[in-house]
């Protein structure tokens, strides 16, 4: 990885907080999304030396605020979803709101090579960068405002790269990164293993807070803010030809029906990492196996697949 891409302080209204099994923070799946995007852009109206290849992306929350209501004080809190109007019918629209959130996000984004330029010429390449982020959407919604971006060239000896890193991700401060934590639930399956799906009830046993016989919280044998997370999606069907599927987005792409992947996920300090790589995310696929992933090497590469289907 010759650098990297800062993006500082992104608002964002209105992003999808509800995930599969999941809801609150957006799928990583969305923000390595808006990265591929970004680098399709970034190629098409810049014409640069060597086209720019981003290898991975690093999320930082600095806020979120779920769109939910509360009846009563002690009720249920519900989102907050908008009233749409019929259709010339008389009927409801027929779409399904989810759950929204505002957030405010910085992101990371690796690149792999980064051609030789001027100071002009980066100038230009964050400016750039900037109009297209703005004119994007992140998680389904509204990106507001963007503080600042940069295109930060790391040094080639490891030291003064080491330094650059600690410093930079110290400028994130106050925010939380998220890393994946797959090993957890491979340490924790022997307590599940009278179950038919040991790896499930782990990650299940995480959604929740567990109350001993007095109503008092138990304590969890780990420390640190762990949250389980949507990371991919498995094949649940066959690849279909393109057109075969009635209603489908397009007939111009084949079609295949998945089921999300979870895993465990872990929100981080930045200033306590000391290796890029461990923060960044990225996109892992097995054509043969139906398996699309977003990985993350903050845990070691052997637990990598271990994630619940």
């Amino acid at each position: 990885m010759d650098g990297f891409i800062a993006l500082r302080n992104i608002e964002v209204e209105n992003a999808n907080a509800v995930a599969g099994q999941t809801w609150g923070f957006p799928a990583i799946t969305h923000f390595l999304g808006f990265m591929h995007s970004l680098e399709r852009k970034v190629s098409e109206r810049l014409d640069l030396e060597i086209p720019l290849r981003l290898s991975g992306c690093a999320v930082i929350c600095h806020d979120l605020s779920p769109q939910t209501t509360q009846a009563a004080t002690y009720s249920e809190h519900v989102f907050s979803l908008t009233r749409n109007p019929l259709t010339k019918e008389a009927k409801t629209p027929s779409f399904v709101e989810e759950g929204r959130a505002h957030m405010t996000v910085s992101l990371i984004i690796g690149i792999e090579e980064l051609p030789p330029m001027n100071e002009s010429e980066y100038k230009a390449l964050e400016q750039a960068i900037k109009n297209i982020v703005l004119s994007q959407r992140l998680a389904g919604g509204t990106i507001k405002q963007l503080a600042a971006s940069r295109v930060v060239s790391l040094h080639e000896k490891q030291e003064k790269r080491q330094e650059q890193v600690n410093f930079w991700l110290r400028t994130f401060l106050p925010g939380f990164a998220l890393v994946a934590r797959t090993d957890l639930l491979v340490d924790q399956q022997q307590h599940f293993a009278g179950d038919s799906d040991p790896a499930f009830s782990t990650w299940l046993g995480n959604s929740m807070l567990h109350f001993d016989g007095e109503g008092q919280p138990l304590q969890r044998p780990y420390k640190g803010w762990i949250k389980p997370i949507p990371v991919g999606y498995k094949a649940m069907s066959p690849l279909y030809q393109a057109g075969s599927v009635a209603r489908s987005r397009d007939e111009e792409t084949p079609v295949r029906f998945v089921e999300y992947v979870y895993t465990l996920g872990e929100w981080l300090s930045p200033h306590r990492i000391n290796d890029l790589n461990e923060l960044l995310w990225y996109y892992s696929t097995e054509p043969e196996e139906g398996w699309y992933l977003c990985q993350n090497d903050y845990t070691s590469q052997d637990s990598n697949l271990t994630e619940i289907a």
